[in-house]
């Protein structure tokens, strides 16, 4: 045996991704990786009794090249003697109806077809159906790369996972190179995909881009020190995950398609285990985990120290609402007016010029001024006016934002310190059915000036060292 294909067949062994007699269908392209794989598991099938179907996706993306693929597929099974369907889609007009882009419509189509094959052989026979794609170890690396830079949750750093349910990849074990240097030495053909070359996806920048220079420049065997890393957040996101389910099943409580996070119990969790059960309910609410970054899970954490009533929004239409005993998360309708905002951007170039928004029928002109120009050196010349605040504008750090209160939303009052806003509110007074509507200049969750009473925040009032003074007016829409 080929000393390339024996490291992935002890691969296989020792990951378990294939037993003797399974029914394995192969994601076919056309490309190397997957010519790649197809010839190993073919090389193999003796010794494990394997029964190999591929599987060919023509995307109607490349015109001629993407027939010359499905030709070129085709031909390579039947010399082989392994049988080969062919699916094809208009994934762009998939992509323009579905509101994704080509590259996830195409994902999604293409693990369609491979389930829709896999039920089929199902209904033929008892023996498992596995699906084997193949990713490589460069891929890997890329992945999780491109999930780090994303946001992602802590299992994200696992990358793709050896098997996930029915979904195999057996070439997670070698490296590009290797699969190239296989090909040549056997005289094996494949296609060639330009769009691989083209840098407009996030991980083809990653590919081209970035894992060329920290090979070059930083460690020749970064991927394998990535994919070896993976493996261990991985078997650490699976005790995580064993633990999060335990927790699931003693804390939530479902009521259609509300969940509700006992928030007792929940104070009594690792954080590891928290962020992993905050992730797991909102999974179970929106049907799928894509998306659900970690500033999201953090959001969702916070709550449970927060005001009752406090809330976060979620993708796809979901919300996580603080009551008295618990987190409740699912698709919660917003209160009129809710989650309504609009950011400022400002920049010293703009320095001298009026910038004017509309915002909730009001009216606000923004202005950045050199504070030598504007006050003379003279404190005396920012009076407390209702309608009209100064703030020491290098104090900012967020993009500025109107909107109404938030929970968690603080204020620094005299002497430094830091009250939040609903304390505020209470001690001022302000009407408990009006909180909810108050607007407010922010940065981030300080806010900068409540408008409803004129107070602005200790931190951002002009001193003697302020070097650029933003104005801020407000009226009332004619």
């Amino acid at each position: 045996m080929d000393p390339f294909t024996a490291k992935i067949y002890r691969y296989i062994k020792a990951e378990e991704l294939l037993k003797d007699g399974d029914r394995v269908i192969v994601g076919l392209s056309g490309g190397g990786d997957s010519v790649c794989l197809l010839t190993v598991l073919h090389e193999i099938s003796p010794l494990l009794r394997l029964s190999l179907h591929a599987v060919h996706i023509n995307h109607g993306l490349r015109g001629r090249e993407a027939d010359h693929d499905e030709k070129f597929s085709e031909d390579l099974c039947a010399g082989l003697g392994i049988k080969c369907s062919i699916f094809r889609e208009d994934i762009g007009r998939m992509a323009r109806e579905g509101h994704m882009t080509e590259e996830e419509a195409g994902r999604r189509f293409r693990y369609d077809c491979f389930e829709e094959t896999a039920r089929q052989m199902d209904r033929e026979g008892e023996v498992p159906v596995r699906i084997a794609v193949a990713h490589h170890m460069d891929d890997q690396s890329e992945t999780v790369l491109m999930n780090i830079f994303r946001g992602s949750a802590f299992s994200g750093l696992a990358g793709m996972r050896p098997r996930r349910g029915r979904v195999i990849r057996p070439l997670l074990c070698v490296r590009k190179k290797e699969i190239e240097d296989f090909l040549a030495r056997r005289g094996i053909s494949c296609c060639t995909d330009q769009t691989n070359f083209q840098t407009d996806h996030t991980r083809n920048r990653i590919r081209l881009d970035v894992m060329p220079y920290v090979r070059s420049y930083i460690n020749a065997e970064a991927d394998r020190h990535i994919a070896a890393m993976a493996q261990i957040v991985s078997d650490l996101a699976d005790h995580i995950g064993g633990e999060a389910r335990q927790a699931y099943e003693r804390m939530v409580s479902r009521e259609g398609n509300l969940y509700y996070i006992n928030r007792k119990s929940f104070a009594d969790l690792d954080r590891a285990i928290q962020r992993e059960l905050v992730r797991l309910v909102i999974g179970q609410a929106a049907g799928r985990l894509k998306d659900i970054e970690m500033v999201h899970i953090e959001a969702v954490r916070r709550l449970f120290d927060g005001r009752t009533g406090s809330r976060t929004d979620l993708p796809y239409g979901l919300a996580a609402v603080r009551e008295y005993e618990s987190v409740k998360i699912g698709p919660l309708p917003k209160k009129e007016g809710q989650g309504q905002s609009l950011e400022i951007s400002l920049s010293r170039e703009e320095t001298g010029r009026r910038k004017m928004v509309a915002f909730e029928g009001k009216k606000l002109t923004f202005c950045l001024e050199e504070a030598d120009g504007a006050a003379g050196g003279n404190l005396s010349h920012f009076p407390q006016k209702m309608y009209t605040k100064w703030f020491d504008y290098d104090k900012i750090k967020c993009t500025l934002c109107l909107r109404r209160r938030m929970g968690g939303d603080y204020m620094m009052i005299s002497g430094g310190k830091k009250k939040l806003l609903r304390r505020i509110l209470i001690d001022d007074r302000i009407p408990a059915d009006r909180r909810d509507s108050l607007l407010v200049l922010a940065d981030g969750q300080h806010v900068m000036w409540l408008f409803d009473n004129g107070r602005i925040s200790e931190y951002y009032k002009v001193t003697e060292g302020t070097r650029n003074i933003l104005k801020v007016e407000v009226s009332e829409m004619d």
